[in-house]
């Protein structure tokens, strides 16, 4: 018989299962961007965006300057929490979306998803791989550390976590649990016992904790960071494991300058250095450590706005543009430091070796932006003239960073602008088509920039060379109108029934066979097709050699007359009469009593349908406008 504490557990599980399965299914576009996810913020979108290649949790981060999820509803909580309990995320990115949801949301939202991630809980604890599966075993890992080492001061709603408490103590009692299961409800327990100052069942104290620095146990140091309350246990914690760090580094710079690396991380939780006071004199990026993506610029010219992506070589399909994680591949030389030095780690880290901080370091070029934990991110989407911009005058794009207020480091990206979709402008029906003037410049690199200046305004793009001979601008006339419908040729008559039979013998007459129906009129010749604008087309390139650049134009820019209209359609002929009817039979009686049957006429035959009517004849092609091609503007 199942004990009571396994009968709640698998209420728990029950419960988690139904959230599970209720979600509606909205379908995403793909790639979804971060914009487009924070446009919907809710649980299902945040969880397709994050299950993405490319994706980052900075959008969890409510204090990013980017795209953000907002969603605060139960549902949503309920999808994120799911997505870890079901394998939908890896457990890492998971852990990071939550503890920066943790640390940014407003702290009346917080029990929302504590409670969700309570009430998961017990699914990961109890998943039957635990003891064999490392994947079940880091699941279980990241509900547990983003529970464990939430920002202090936050709890879930008191009901929740009473219950929630008293599963996993009866759990425990009665042995239910795995030993792996059991090892991290006693942390949880433990994390209870702390936040009320205990350890142990007696008041912690510093004999506690050095017993801990002698055993070298950094994570229950931190743990009681954590979660203790009164700021002298924090401190008395934070304190020793800083220690700790000072004596296991191997920084010349750390070693001669013990005293102030401490204050520093005691202060502030980095020994970041100021810039203002040691120049910073060379930097430099490691690729191996933080691979950069060949871009894809996505272009909607009628919008005016691209969108950035990233297609790494040999990749069909585009992506999202991943984070580049600058600490430990952007490095700096300082003066007055003996070795080259990266970004902070996050406070909490109590890193002691000397650092900079990610708000020294800022990009010269508007599409990108480096978030407090020295993320990479790219704004996904731009306007096309500014696209434009950036690439002008460089083949690829150069993204220049300052470092201290110094222009230090400049990444050369590589980048493709996908095919824009045809420019065709047209007239109104049988009108003339608009009057273009076109600008084709070609600058450092074989692809061609454009700029159309049309009736609606200007657009610009870009096209790369080996996309040339499928694109074109046009200027193209008006489709004539279509030619009008044939009238209807009429039915033919009915025929005339025929006549009844008579006694003594004379049979039924037949029907008389229909009328035929007549022929449908002829339709309409379609209307002439507009004439096409005249285009003007200046070239221009920045060696002057304008030969190749003139033929390019002379293949992809055109005028064209409009369709002439379609000629209408024939009328439908007229039905054939349908036949008379045949005279009736009838049964006579002669003079001995005999009866016999004197038989009816047949029917008539059916009149035969009249012809269609022909087609009218299309219209003519409008005439092709003028185009010139001349060089300069």
């Amino acid at each position: 018989m199942a004990t009571p504490a396994k009968m709640l557990w698998l209420g728990f599980l029950l419960v988690l299962a139904t959230a599970l399965l209720g979600g509606c299914g909205v379908a995403f576009p793909t790639p979804l961007t971060a914009k487009e996810m924070a446009r919907h913020s809710t649980g299902e979108a945040l969880v397709f965006y994050l299950r993405q290649p490319g994706a980052t949790a900075a959008v969890c981060d409510r204090r990013s300057d980017g795209p953000t999820f907002r969603g605060s509803s139960a549902d949503d909580f309920e999808a994120l929490t799911a997505s870890l309990v079901d394998g939908d995320l890896r457990p890492e990115l998971w852990q990071r979306c939550v503890m920066m949801m943790l640390e940014s949301m407003p702290p009346r939202e917080a029990p929302g998803l504590l409670d969700a991630m309570v009430e998961g809980y017990p699914a990961v604890l109890s998943a039957p791989g635990l003891e064999r599966e490392p994947v079940a075993r880091a699941r279980l890992e990241a509900l547990h550390q983003s529970w464990q080492f939430r920002p202090r001061g936050l709890a879930p709603t008191a009901s929740v976590q009473d219950a929630s408490l008293l599963r996993l103590r009866e759990a425990l009692d009665d042995g239910s649990l795995s030993v792996t299961a059991a090892i991290f409800a006693r942390e949880v327990l433990m994390a209870v016992e702390l936040e009320h100052g205990q350890w142990k069942g007696a008041p912690l104290d510093d004999e506690a904790l050095d017993a801990l620095v002698a055993q070298k146990n950094e994570p229950l140091l931190r743990l009681i960071s954590a979660r203790v309350r009164h700021p002298a246990h924090v401190r008395a914690a934070r304190v020793r494991i800083v220690r700790m760090h000072i004596e296991a580094s191997d920084s010349p710079d750390v070693r001669a300058h013990r005293k102030q690396a401490e204050a520093a991380v005691m202060d502030t939780g980095r020994n970041a250095v100021n810039l203002k006071l040691s120049t910073p004199t060379a930097a430099w990026l490691d690729q191996k450590r933080a691979p950069v993506p060949e871009l894809l610029v996505r272009q909607d010219v009628w919008k005016q706005t691209v969108t950035l992506l990233a297609q790494p070589s040999g990749a069909t399909k585009a992506l999202l543009i991943p984070s580049l994680n600058f600490r430990g591949a952007l490095f700096v030389r300082v003066d007055g430091l003996t070795e080259p030095i990266t970004l902070c780690a996050p406070p909490d880290a109590l890193d002691v070796t000397p650092c900079i901080l990610p708000a020294e370091i800022r990009p010269k070029v508007p599409i990108a932006y480096l978030d407090q934990a020295g993320l990479l991110h790219f704004v996904e989407r731009i306007a096309s003239r500014d696209s434009v911009r950036l690439i002008y005058d460089t083949p690829n794009l150069p993204l220049s960073f300052d470092i201290g207020g110094r222009p230090l480091l400049t990444i050369a990206w590589k980048l493709r602008f996908e095919r824009p979709a045809d420019l065709e402008f047209t007239g109104p029906t049988s009108g003339r088509g608009p009057d273009l003037r076109v600008v084709l410049e070609r600058r450092y690199s074989p692809r061609i920039l454009f700029q159309v200046a049309a009736p609606a305004g200007q657009l610009v793009g870009v096209v790369e060379a080996d996309d040339l001979e499928s694109f074109a601008i046009a200027s193209r006339g008006g489709a004539g109108t279509p030619g009008t419908r044939g009238t209807d040729g009429a039915n033919g008559t009915a025929g005339s029934p025929g006549n009844s039979a008579s006694c003594p013998g004379s049979s039924g007459g037949s029907g008389g066979t229909g009328g035929p129906g007549g022929s449908g009129g002829p339709g309409g010749p379609g209307g002439p097709g507009g004439p096409g604008g005249d285009v003007v087309v200046m070239v221009s390139c920045a060696s002057n050699a304008c030969s190749g650049v003139s033929d390019i134009a002379a293949r992809i820019v055109h005028s064209a007359g409009g369709d002439g209209g379609p000629g209408g359609d024939g009328g439908r002929g007229g039905t054939g009469g349908t036949g008379g009817t045949g005279g009736s039979g009838t049964s006579c009686t002669d003079s001995q009593g005999r009866s016999h049957y004197v038989s009816g006429g047949s029917a008539g035959t059916t009149g035969t349908n009249g012809a269609a009517g022909a087609r009218g004849t299309n219209g003519a092609s409008g005439e092709a406008g003028r185009v010139g091609i001349r060089a300069g503007r």
